[in-house]
């Protein structure tokens, strides 16, 4: 829901406007939703359909408040198989649509064919505040991992949100807990969670000043985004941070397709046959081009840490561009120069002083050097050999050509 300022001068416990008009909460096993609008509305409406988990929580001391924040979860809950139909396009000028429908921490679902017409976010699909670190037992190993099957997503005058980071289709791999910190420390733990989505396809149009059409940000698993034409964002297709593996068939784009700090990516479809131009470093002018940048920089420890230990001290980052993202690999010095990995689980940004980790396999000391590992890999399947000129730009990452 959206929070409106006052609340609800008639019930003080409402303290938002009506902005979801349909949603599927918690453990709700293989719904099917059949969804649409006619006529105008005098709700502000926000998105049309939500499929998002709920959960057990223990009370402190016993006392219920209605921020739930900050509540032990003893166990979560989660939409399963869910399936989801459009009768009419989603129209923001109508009904007052930012967003079309999201999927949040569901365990399976099939979403089908859907047309967006002046919205800033089509759809985003996520694993959840927690993803599936406190799922009850019977479906632990289907929530983010279940397959997500979606019809081809079309969107026409996208518009950009200046509330948001102007994104329009969002696939995120991370979730901020609410509900719990890394031991010692006040830092909210980062979920890290796995995706497994098969789409069709996607044609998305923007309007002027939308900053990226597509972004995938630091999953684990795998994304296919089917046939693309992605015109008039400044970005068609921004892949931040993480590990999983993604695909795109691209016939149209633009702008710029940028793979930053991600590992596995694979490009195909005809705009990629041809020659290609490569230069190393950023993009130096305007038009559609393929940019793999990554990096590799070291910091120290500022403390000890044991092994076992879920987080590890780090000297402040302070460089704008040393953002570690989750799925990063911080390779540690052991004391008989071996390098020891492990991961980041969370997204930091610079200044921090602590990273959330996979277990520590050894003590480390105060002052010890670790790097971070950041390199970017993209994948470009060679099509059918035309007149167009590819331009391939790298900054410590890696593209290669593979035959298609």
């Amino acid at each position: 829901m959206r929070p409106r300022c006052g609340g609800d001068e008639n019930d003080r416990y409402v303290d938002s406007d009506p902005s979801i008009l349909t949603a599927a909460v918690g453990w709700i096993d293989s719904p099917v939703f059949q969804v649409g609008t006619f006529g105008r509305t005098n709700t502000p409406s926000n998105m049309l359909f939500l499929a998002h988990w709920s959960g057990r929580y223990r009370p402190p001391a016993g006392r219920e408040t209605l921020d739930k924040a900050g509540y032990p979860l003893t166990e979560t809950w989660h939409p399963e198989n869910v399936t989801l139909e459009f009768l009419s396009p989603i129209d923001r000028a109508t009904h007052g649509f930012t967003k079309g429908w999201e999927l949040a921490a569901v365990a399976g679902a099939h979403v089908g064919r859907a047309e967006h017409v002046g919205v800033s976010h089509p759809y985003w699909i996520g694993v959840g505040d927690v993803s599936d670190a406190f799922a009850n037992p019977a479906q632990r190993g289907r929530v983010n991992r279940a397959p997500i099957r979606v019809g081809h997503q079309t969107a026409i005058e996208i518009a950009p949100d200046p509330e948001t980071e102007y994104y329009g289709v969002l696939y995120k791999g991370t979730g901020t807990s609410k509900f719990e910190t890394y031991p010692g420390t006040d830092i909210a733990v980062q979920r890290h969670g796995e995706l497994n989505v098969t789409c069709e396809g996607h044609s998305i149009a923007a309007v002027q000043g939308t900053l990226e059409a597509i972004r995938l940000r630091q999953f684990r698993g795998r994304v296919d985004l089917g046939d693309c034409w992605l015109t008039g964002a400044r970005k068609a297709l921004y892949a931040l941070g993480g590990e999983g593996r993604w695909t795109a068939r691209i016939h149209r784009y633009d702008g710029l397709i940028h793979s930053q700090n991600h590992a596995f990516g694979r490009l195909e479809g005809p705009v990629f046959a041809g020659t290609a131009e490569r230069r190393t470093g950023p993009p130096d002018r305007g038009g559609p081009a393929v940019f793999a940048e990554g990096q590799v920089f070291a910091t120290r420890t500022r403390a000890a840490a044991h092994a076992g230990a879920q987080w590890l001290p780090i000297e402040a980052l302070s460089d704008p561009w040393h953002d570690i993202n989750a799925g990063d690999r911080l390779d540690i010095a052991a004391p008989d120069g071996r390098l020891i990995s492990v991961y980041a689980t969370g997204l930091f940004v610079n200044g921090t002083v602590r990273i959330g980790i996979t277990p520590l396999p050894l003590d480390v000391a105060a002052g010890t050097t670790v790097r971070i590992d950041q390199s970017a890999g993209l994948e470009i399947a060679s099509a059918p050999r035309t007149a167009t000129r590819l331009r391939l730009f790298t900054s410590v990452g890696r593209i290669r050509r593979a035959p298609f």
